[in-house]
């Protein structure tokens, strides 16, 4: 004989990320945002390949700091959306998250280009060794790649479209396949339970 069992999933508790991204909380957090990078674009024209390594170990500091908010804000939208790939509102988030990434890893590109292709090696070995120990291999590997990387507008455009592109084409599926039902068979002795679910996320979890 099957007996049925519905298996219920709670929310992630999120707070420790951000409270409510309804809230003006947010939106001043994502204003610290804006003014962090606008004062790092004022950085390209410090960018010389003399360029003083305690200040190149600020913009360092400064691009680690956006970048932490930046996933802070990001991390919550995308665990909220995949607790219910059903919510347009999540979904809609996680959209408009995305947008700011993109958009500010475009506007800080010039950073990473030149330290990468601007820079001669000898400034960037000096600048390298100058830095703490935790950011070299970092700083190192970025110099290892640095033939992979392509133009500067070439780049915006790449960052560009994985938005609008295939991330769009991913949403799409999982708004689809979320009202997906599914049924799975389990054994326990004797006894076949037969367990329903009217979410993947529900069942992606066993």
């Amino acid at each position: 004989m099957a007996s049925y069992s519905t298996l219920k999933v709670g929310r992630w508790n999120l707070t420790d990320l951000v409270k409510d991204p309804s809230a003006d909380e947010f939106s001043r957090f994502l204003d610290s945002i804006e003014s962090q990078i606008k004062e790092f674009e004022a950085n390209r024209t410090r960018l010389w390949q003399d360029i003083p390594a305690t200040e190149f170990e600020q913009m360092i500091h400064a691009l680690e700091s956006i970048s932490e908010k930046i996933s802070i804000a990001s991390g919550y939208a995308h665990l909220d959306y995949y607790s219910d790939t059903s919510s347009n509102k999540a979904s809609a988030l996680v959209t408009k998250m995305e947008k700011m990434a993109a958009d500010a890893g475009n506007r800080l590109l010039f950073f990473d280009l030149w330290f990468k292709k601007g820079l001669d090696d000898v400034n960037a070995d000096r600048l390298i060794e100058a830095m703490p120990k935790v950011y070299r291999e970092y700083l190192r590997h970025k110099r290892l790649v640095a033939k992979y990387s392509l133009s500067e507008p070439e780049e915006k455009i790449i960052n560009t479209l994985e938005v609008t592109g295939t991330r769009a084409l991913v949403k799409i599926y999982d708004k689809m396949s979320s009202g997906f039902e599914f049924e799975m068979k389990l054994r326990k002795g004797k006894k076949t339970i037969v367990r329903r679910f009217d979410n993947r996320e529900k069942l992606v979890h066993l």
